[in-house]
């Protein structure tokens, strides 16, 4: 039986901090990370810091700090760290990042059937499900591991809600639409509905999902209307989101236009249609979702 992920993810940790320590401390008797000085953390903060090649914002003594909290397990400091933060003390001990090191070291650990992206527990997003916290940006540059990570940490936190965390379903829709698991998303934003039936964002994303990956002219009439559907709800419960007539439009050209059909009027223009021009990650989110790379938002 394979021990629990977490007191492994936390050994690598520690030997991997145990070696950061070695590497700061070469020249003087062994101390343990758990046993450093505020004027310890500000020394090696400051070689950390001098040996990155671009600014490396957000790392500080107090960084190390929480991680020697970590290290010595203290009751009540959760086991998250990041992976800007984590790279950056594996090039101080001269490797490429935090995954190399792991890659390289645990073999000898003992846990050489593991993938190495198990061994990690990246938290990307602080322990917060708030919209400031979030955002379709922060999520959409996270790799296939971070992913994974993030997906895990929305689960839990559902588990810890007894099923009725809306932000954490919807969130975990977005990750898994952006991975073109579109069951799933469905499945994910329809819970977050359930939850909270007056979010306009659950049922734009929603209608998004129900594309699978396809631009309105592929797809048969009762996906549009039911697409359509969902798209209304969202503008009635926010009738200023550009985005909204901006999905609206494309229905309306790629699909009856280009059909030659008459447009219903669950589909018929507005005088608030605007532009998604200004708006590059919302543009580039909707190109890459409905695979719309040569249509323009004019």
């Amino acid at each position: 039986m394979r021990m629990d992920m977490h007191k492994i993810q936390l050994e690598v940790f520690k030997t991997f901090m145990d070696d950061v320590i070695i590497k700061d401390r070469e020249r003087f008797p062994k101390k343990s990370f758990g046993e450093y000085t505020e004027g310890e953390f500000r020394s090696l903060s400051s070689k950390v810091l001098e040996k990155e090649e671009v600014e490396l914002k957000g790392f500080s003594p107090s960084t190390l700090k929480k991680y020697a909290h970590l290290y010595q397990e203290k009751k009540g400091v959760k086991f998250s760290y990041q992976k800007n933060k984590m790279d950056a003390l594996a090039h101080f001990i001269d490797h490429e990042s935090f995954e190399s090191y792991v890659e390289e070291v645990k073999e000898k650990m003992g846990y050489g059937d593991y993938d190495t992206s198990a061994l990690i527990y990246y938290r990307i997003i602080e322990d917060t499900l708030d919209k400031e916290a979030l955002s379709y940006e922060k999520l959409s540059v996270l790799g296939e591991d971070q992913q994974n990570n993030q997906i895990q940490y929305f689960t839990d936190k559902i588990k810890r809600g007894n099923g009725m965390d809306d932000h954490a379903y919807f969130w975990s829709g977005i990750l898994f639409l952006q991975r073109k698991q579109y069951a799933t998303a469905l499945a994910l934003f329809k819970k977050s509905i359930a939850v909270d039936p007056t979010n306009e964002e659950y049922y734009y994303n929603l209608a998004l999902a129900k594309f699978k990956g396809k631009r309105p002219f592929r797809l048969a009439l009762h996906e549009i209307r039911d697409i359509l559907d969902d798209l209304n709800v969202a503008i009635q419960l926010n009738s200023k989101q550009v985005k909204f007539y901006c999905l609206k439009k494309l229905i309306r050209e790629d699909y009856f236009l280009r059909r030659g059909l008459s447009i219903p009027k669950e589909a018929s223009e507005t005088s608030i249609e605007g532009k998604l021009e200004n708006n590059d990650i919302e543009l580039d989110r909707l190109k890459r979702t409905l695979n719309l790379a040569s249509y323009s938002f004019r």
